[in-house]
This record gives structure tokens, C-alpha cells and sequence, in this order.
């Protein structure tokens, strides 16, 4: 049973935060609750009594009582966990030395000690246990030792919960309307994991980038763990073979940034063939299928256009009405637009934010319908390269030595609370991607921006599944036509991040059959599908998300029912 199988059946029954919390919170926990969703028999008490336990949960925590169990819990845990790992010989004489200082540092009447965001919970008949850092995860599940151990070597696909959607769907002519030649990749293994041997840098004397940008680079490259580079089976690192590259005169700034592009002929150029094969097996830059309410709404909404109808006579269905919202504002637009004669479309002499307002209107309402982020449009500068040009200076009132503004761009998806952007568009008055101000603006300036957005929210979210799976997006975008690029790391522990330029998609002077103009909607939609996932997991409370699912695990197994009649949910932010 697809978990949004079991969402459509028992939408009536379960809460709405239920359901928020399950497609948002933590995706990659979805597929080991399945099972044991479709053996409940009472939804709506299941869905109370999580509401309930969380909130009992969180108030017990907020308390100094709370606080000083939290803590004992936690030491209790690392305790029990570091003996039985150095009863099995797991563990030299140094480890033992650290694991001492750190269970020292986590004395329960110790009063400095913060209170990690993350619940440490370990279940006793499984005892799974992870090397990095010594820190354990709890596996909620009734399946037994082995069934876990073949999940966890499964390869699950980046957005799962959405995969599921629309495999009810035999409608070929559908997927070939909207998706158009979008092509679903399989995931990759991993690189080998022997010793690396020590880099090999290039000599001064063969570098062209000059004696100060040598020494530079060459001081930061050498400041890195080698433990953390990603090695090929022909045994060079990636990190290695990208330093070296950084050496030569007018590097791209992908380069430099020690990141692996895909589309760049220069990147390639430093890799053999088979190590190019090797990184290729990691070049899966997939969009999930939208949701059937999503897909029916546009094709009702295609056929009314076609047929000279206004959009609004297409009613709106109850699912996922934000963004079938965004389709029908955007539509209205590109309709009273064709409607002129010459159409708008076939002018090369309107301003950048006419083609804002009118081209791709959705762009500047995208998140609107999450807390606590607003487009911010406008010339607005981002936030993360004024953090990076001045992490270095003194807090003084002296003058300021560095920019403290970033680069102006023309809108920002930006959480106002938290100080943080997400997401970035900048747009052009004419569209042409052979230009030479598109070139500087989309592989130098939005690279940039976007690089420092994707470092700075991996560094905030020190989560191993969020810094393994997170996708960051810029538009580029310009009269009829946008492109999309896209970075994400290579992993939690390599220095390597994975970039990709999407297709152009491009909306025709003239009304056609509407097959591009839908299909560029599509894909903007679906990158908010993947952008939704990541914002909603780093707004909400850790805390609050371990408990929930802890609170999951508890209902499906001691069958807990506790008294109902909670009406107003809880919040989350």
C-alpha cells in the first residue's frame, strides 16, 4: 500500500497536520511505515493520540525536569552503546580515549550542556549503530534485523512519497504532454573506499592562474581532509583532479568551487573517459510526477483553453488548490496576452519586468503559501555572500573593509525570520542563452549565489540525510524562455558538489496546442515539489519531528490509545 494510496483513502480520517507532517517532515522515513499503516484499524484515534503525545512531549521538554532527562537519556544511550562496541573489539585504545572525554562531556548534572536537537533513541532488539561520530539513529519498525540491513542497501529514489503518485496511471499521452523528454535516471553506487594515496598537486611552474592565486589555493586545498575526498576507481580524487584544474588560467568558477558540472566540456576535459563514466553514474538530476489532482486539473484546464473558454470555468479541485492556483493566475495571463494581435510574444522591445509580470508570473508567488518565506522581488541582495565576504571581520563600529551587501538579484525566495534564502531567479530582457550577458549572469554570478545558499544550509542542517539528499535551484529566466540550474552535494562528507543545467523551456509566439507552454509549468511546479521538502524540514523543530515519529512508532507497537478530543493542531513552527 503506497503511502499516498492510503493518504486519498483515509483523507477524511486523518488530521491534515498528520499528513503535513508525514509528506514534509522527514521523506526518507516514509517506506518503513507503510507496512505497518495498513494494519491499523482506527486512523482518527491513531492521528489523536500522536497530536496528544507530541504535545505532552513538548511541554514535559520545556521544563528544567525535562532538560535534565533529555540528558541523562542521552548519556544513559551513549554509554550502553560505547561498551557493547568495545566489548566487540570494534575500537582501538585512542577511540576508547575520546569515547571517555565525551561521555565525561555528557555528565547528567553538568549544566553547560545544550540540549541537542536531536533525540538519540536506540532500540534494543536491533541495535543498529553508525561509525560517523560515534551518534546512533532509532529505526522504528516491526521487521526483523535483516529486512533492515536489505533496506538500508536498497537505493530508494530521491522523492519516493511522489514517485508513488501517479502509479495508478496508464496514461502514456499524459506523461509524454507534460513531462515532455525529461528522462528518469537510476541511482549509482558508491566510489571505492581503499586508502587514498597522497595528492599529487601541480607544480607552480605549470600553473597559469598567477603566484598569488596558486599559493592561495594551494593553502586552502592542503587545509582539507583527505579522509573526506572522493576517490575513483582509478584511484585520482575528484578533489584533486578539480584543484588541479582551479591552477590553469580562466578556470570556470565551477572549477574553483570544487564542483563536478555536467554540462561543462572544460570539467570533462580533466577527467579520463572511465573516470567520466564513474561520475556519470551519479548524474541523476530526476523530477518527481506531480500529483493526479495536479495533472487532471491541467489537462481539464488545456481542453477549456483550447476550446475558447475562460479558465475560471474549470473549477478548482480540493487537493493541492495552491498550486493548481498558480496554474490557473498564470494561465489567465498567457491567455489575455495571446489575445492581442501581434501578440507580445513576437516583440523584442519590452522591459525585464514586463516579462516578469507577465511570462512566468508564478515565479514571484511560489512559496506563498509557506510560513515564514516570502519572494522578495525588486534588485534584492542576498544574504549568503554578505555572510561569506565578512565572516572574517571584527564586530566593531570601525569601517568596514568588506561589501557588506551580496549581489543584487531580481528576486529571492527568503526566510525572514531566519535570515535565509533558498531561491533565486534573475531575468534578462531578451532571451538568448548564446549571449554574453546570459553567459557571465547564469554560470558566474547565479552559480555563485547558489553555491553559498547550498553551503550555508548544508552547514545549518548538519543532518547526514538532508546534506545527502538536498537540491537547490536558480532561474534564469528571460521573455518567453528560463533555465534552471540546479547543485547538490555529492554526499555528506565529500568537499564535492554536483551541478546541472537544465533544458530551456520556452513559450511560443502563438497559442499552438499549449504542449510547451504546460510544460514549463510542469517543471516549475516540480522543482517546488523538491524546494517544499527541504524548506519544511529545516523551519520545523527537530525535536518535534523525532517525537512524532517516535510517537508513530509507540501507537504501531504498544498500540497506545490516549483520550482524544484535541480539535485545534499543533503548531509546528
Amino acid at each position: 500500500m503506497s503511502v499516498h494510496s492510503f493518504f486519498r483513502e483515509n483523507s477524511d480520517n486523518v488530521s491534515a497536520w498528520t499528513i503535513q507532517n508525514f509528506l514534509h517532515c522527514y521523506p526518507s522515513d516514509l517506506p518503513k511505515y507503510c507496512s505497518s499503516l495498513s494494519k491499523i484499524k482506527s486512523y482518527k484515534d491513531i492521528a489523536v493520540s500522536i497530536r496528544k503525545y507530541c504535545i505532552q512531549q513538548m511541554e514535559f521538554l520545556g521544563s528544567t525536569e525535562g532538560q535534565t532527562h533529555v540528558r541523562t537519556l542521552e548519556a544513559k544511550n551513549r554509554t550502553r552503546i560505547n561498551t557493547k562496541l568495545i566489548q566487540e573489539n570494534e575500537l582501538d585504545l585512542s577511540q576508547r580515549d575520546t569515547i571517555s572525554q565525551q561521555d565525561a562531556q555528557l555528565a547528567p548534572g553538568q549544566k553547560d550542556i545544550p540540549i541537542e536537537t536531536e533525540i538519540l533513541i536506540q532500540d534494543e532488539a536491533q541495535g543498529i549503530r553508525s561509525s560517523k561520530r560515534l551518534r546512533v539513529t532509532q529505526s522504528i519498525s516491526e521487521e526483523s534485523d535483516d529486512n533492515i540491513e536489505e533496506d538500508e542497501d536498497h537505493d530508494d529514489s530521491e522523492f519516493g512519497l511522489v514517485r508513488d503518485v501517479l502509479e495508478d496511471n496508464s496514461d502514456d499521452d499524459v506523461n509524454a504532454f507534460l513531462y515532455g523528454s525529461q528522462e528518469n535516471e537510476a541511482s549509482s553506487s558508491t566510489s571505492s573506499s581503499s586508502p587514498l594515496l597522497r595528492p599529487s598537486i601541480l607544480p607552480e611552474d605549470q600553473s597559469t592562474c598567477g603566484k598569488s592565486k596558486y599559493q592561495g589555493r594551494k593553502k586552502r586545498f592542503e587545509s582539507l581532509d583527505m579522509s573526506r575526498f572522493w576517490k575513483l576507481r582509478s584511484g585520482r580524487t575528484v578533489e584533486e583532479i578539480l584543484f588541479n584544474g582551479s591552477l590553469k588560467k580562466n578556470a570556470p568558477v565551477s572549477i574553483r568551487s570544487c564542483t563536478v558540472n555536467f554540462d561543462c566540456s572544460v570539467t570533462k576535459a580533466l577527467f579520463s573517459n572511465e573516470e567520466w563514466h564513474e561520475l556519470e553514474e551519479h548524474n541523476d538530476f530526476t523530477f518527481p510526477r506531480l500529483a493526479t489532482t495536479i495533472t487532471d486539473y491541467i489537462m481539464a484546464l488545456r481542453s477549456a483553453m483550447l476550446a475558447g473558454r475562460h479558465v475560471t470555468t474549470v473549477p478548482l479541485p480540493d487537493q493541492d488548490q495552491f498550486s493548481c492556483e498558480l496554474i490557473m493566475t498564470t494561465c489567465m495571463r498567457w491567455a489575455r496576452m495571446y489575445a492581442k494581435s501581434p501578440t507580445p510574444f513576437t516583440s523584442r522591445d519590452l522591459s525585464e519586468s514586463f516579462w516578469a509580470r507577465s511570462s512566468w508570473p508564478l515565479l514571484k508567488e511560489l512559496f506563498d503559501d509557506v510560513s515564514e518565506i516570502i519572494m522578495i522581488d525588486g534588485e534584492k541582495a542576498g544574504l549568503e555572500s554578505k555572510i561569506r565576504r565578512n565572516k572574517s571581520r571584527r564586530t566593531e563600529s570601525d569601517a568596514s573593509t568588506r561589501r557588506r551587501i551580496g549581489r543584487k538579484l531580481d528576486l529571492v525566495a527568503r526566510n525572514y525570520l531566519r535570515k535565509e534564502d533558498w531561491f533565486i531567479v534573475q531575468f534578462m530582457n531578451e532571451w538568448n542563452p548564446k549571449a554574453p550577458k546570459f553567459l557571465v549572469e547564469a554560470n558566474v554570478h547565479l552559480f555563485r549565489e547558489l553555491h553559498n545558499i547550498m553551503v550555508h544550509r548544508l552547514q545549518q542542517a548538519k543532518n547526514d540525510d538532508f546534506q545527502t539528499r538536498a537540491r537547490f535551484f536558480s532561474i534564469y529566466a528571460g521573455d518567453r524562455g528560463f533555465r534552471t540550474l540546479e547543485l547538490r552535494a555529492a554526499g555528506s562528507r565529500t568537499y564535492v558538489a554536483l551541478c546541472k543545467i537544465h533544458k530551456c523551456y520556452s513559450l511560443p509566439p502563438f497559442y499552438d496546442n499549449l504542449s510547451k507552454q504546460f510544460q514549463s509549468l510542469t517543471h516549475i511546479l516540480q522543482l517546488r515539489v523538491i524546494q517544499l521538502c527541504y524548506i519544511h524540514f529545516t523551519t520545523q523543530s527537530l525535536i518535534l519531528t523525532r517525537l512524532f515519529f517516535l510517537a508513530v512508532g509507540l501507537c504501531f507497537r504498544n498500540d497506545i490509545s490516549l483520550p482524544a478530543g484535541l480539535e485545534k493542531p499543533i503548531r509546528t513552527q
